[in-house]
């Protein structure tokens, strides 16, 4: 794996607004040993990088040939204050996809909430014609 695959998978993670606790969780280890993988202290095989590319919704060829300056490009006037942030356009659909996954998450999960209240809604009322 290459010499950068934590810090990748770090910036991917962040991207997408997922904390490690998440990415821990959905590869079945705690916290600080997902913490490792991040800091390049644990050897990842290619089953787990698999698994994170899953997790990311993205590839393992992906993470590997990620970079976040291909995202943005922050550029300092000389003599400095004033900046400007480019965005490449061949990045802009991978952009668009990881700022908005994590807000089609909590759609998915409202709608099974409301589904859920609609069964509760549904079985109050069957309670309700029961007693009259």
């Amino acid at each position: 794996m290459g010499k950068n695959i934590g810090y990748n998978i770090r910036k991917m993670r962040e991207l997408r607004g997922y904390d490690q606790k998440y990415m821990a969780d959905g590869l079945g280890i705690d916290p600080t040993s997902y913490g490792h993988v991040e800091s390049g202290k644990t050897k990842l095989s290619v089953d787990r990088l698999k698994k994170i590319a899953e997790l990311l919704d993205t590839t393992p060829q992906a993470i590997e040939n990620f970079d976040d300056r291909a995202i943005f490009n922050i550029s300092h006037q000389q003599g400095g204050q004033a900046g400007y942030v480019s965005i490449y356009n061949s990045s802009l659909e991978e952009l668009a996809k990881i700022l908005t996954e994590p807000y089609k998450l909590q759609l998915a999960d409202k709608d099974k909430q409301l589904a859920n209240k609609d069964e509760q809604i549904q079985f109050l009322q069957s309670l309700i014609k029961k007693t009259d």
